[in-house]
């Protein structure tokens, strides 16, 4: 149990990038939950009162609007972390990182998961400005 908490606390909440994750581990119903939690959050307090467009350019487009493509981010990021956390290479695809993301994704909590919902926006804000805005630079 220590393990699964210091996998929890350990792995940094970072968001930087759309990229792939272990699909296949991920339940479709769980998915979905965290789909409508993205939803939920958007609409909370906590979101509603975050200060935006401060450390980087906001725009709510295609991107910040896909809920489904919101909780992609995560899970992708969840993994490049996880590897990091663990010392693998970013990419790395091996049985240590394919059961560390299952044990994460099957132990985070909503709290946790809000850290991520939250890093997500604001990197999906981030790319709806810049690819909204660029022809403007």
């Amino acid at each position: 149990m220590a393990n699964i908490k210091s996998l929890i606390t350990d792995v940094e909440v970072n968001v930087d990038c759309l990229t792939a994750h272990y699909n296949d581990l991920v339940n479709k119903g769980q998915k979905a939950l965290w789909v409508l939690q993205v939803e939920s959050y958007k609409e909370s307090d906590t979101w509603l009162n975050e200060p935006k467009g401060v450390d980087d350019q906001y725009h709510e487009g295609r991107r910040f609007n896909d809920n489904e493509r919101v909780v992609d981010v995560i899970l992708g990021c969840m993994r490049l972390q996880i590897n990091k956390y663990l010392g693998e290479n970013r990419y790395e695809e091996n049985e240590l990182s394919e059961s560390s993301f299952e044990t994460y994704i099957n132990s985070i909590d909503e709290s946790k998961f809000n850290e991520w919902i939250n890093a997500a926006l604001h990197y999906s804000a981030g790319c709806d400005h810049w690819y909204t805005f660029e022809k403007e630079w």
